[in-house]
């Protein structure tokens, strides 16, 4: 389902109207949108099933009945999180509209999420990271410019393919990143990364282009936008091949660059700035990473331990 089209079954356009609304007035990125989307053709098919033709139909019982029913699917639980998001969201947008007057998802209470400490590279794991990849091919260099940035700027790997070169200020030593709701912000990055970045800007991303233009700054090998996927491709190709056997993906290099900050002394308000946090208690999880990583070291090396 394309993250602004309404599913068939739920009449008027509602839902069409709210995820017109999420990408406009609230300005959801596409892939929050397209989430948005999968849980309401869920819903939609649910209501179908019990023929409800009117969300004026649906009420608090039928809402829990429709949560449950995703938990007995095995829905991950911060999926059923934001399920229930979706919904609180839907249902105020009914109410604004006036097409209802109370929301079904009153009194449901948000499950708790389970915090969870994400894997962080070690510095020591970073630098065999990097060591591993080769820097006198083409595809080499560009891929450590990847890496040098994601580690050096803390960016999500969709803020990184979104990058466009007029967002590099490498003169500066910054660069303006486009994250989560649209919002920007600007985070400084060091000599490594503004090195291997200007290193694939000039020795490879013209032969990629083949005299074409293009706005975006990282692309394949076919002069396209490198995607996601490989992305996230080569960084579990590099994991292996440094010998981490930890599962890595592009977010642990976000997850290494906010951890080592914090153990260097970093202000937790100023990474939350950096990270492009909108609440500091996202950017707190990382005091546990440090706190437990202390531990780690206490266990391993103090003799009464």
């Amino acid at each position: 389902m394309a993250p602004n089209s309404a599913p068939d079954n739920i009449p008027d356009n509602q839902i069409d109207q709210f995820l017109n609304y999420l990408k406009v007035e609230r300005g959801l990125a596409r892939n929050s949108l397209e989430a948005y989307s999968q849980d309401l053709k869920k819903f939609s098919l649910f209501l179908d099933q019990r023929k409800i033709n009117h969300v004026e139909e649906i009420d608090r019982a039928m809402a829990i009945d429709f949560l449950s029913e995703q938990q007995q699917l095995g829905l991950a639980h911060t999926s059923q999180r934001r399920l229930m998001v979706t919904l609180r969201q839907l249902f105020r947008f009914l109410i604004m509209e006036k097409v209802m007057e109370v929301s079904p998802m009153e009194r449901i209470p948000m499950p708790k999420l389970k915090k969870t400490i994400p894997y962080t590279l070690t510095v020591e794991e970073v630098d065999a990271f990097l060591a591993v990849i080769d820097r006198r091919s083409p595809l080499g260099k560009r891929n450590l410019a990847i890496v040098e940035l994601m580690y050096g700027a803390g960016l999500r790997v969709s803020e990184l393919v979104q990058l466009s070169m007029d967002q590099l200020k490498l003169e500066q030593g910054f660069v303006w990143v486009t994250g989560k709701g649209n919002k920007q912000r600007m985070v400084p990055i060091g000599e490594p990364a503004v090195a291997a970045v200007e290193g694939y800007i000039k020795e490879v991303r013209p032969a990629w282009l083949r005299g074409r233009s293009s706005n975006w700054l990282f692309l394949n090998r076919s002069g396209k936008r490198l995607s996601r996927q490989g992305c996230w491709q080569m960084i579990k190709q590099y994991a292996l091949a440094a010998g981490i056997t930890q599962a890595i993906s592009p977010h642990s290099l976000r997850h290494s660059f906010a951890t080592h900050l914090l153990e260097r002394g970093a202000d937790l308000a100023v990474l939350q700035t950096m990270l492009g946090h909108a609440d500091i208690a996202t950017t707190q999880i990382y005091t546990h990473v440090t706190q437990a990583r202390l531990r780690q070291i206490h266990r391993k090396f103090h003799p009464r331990d």
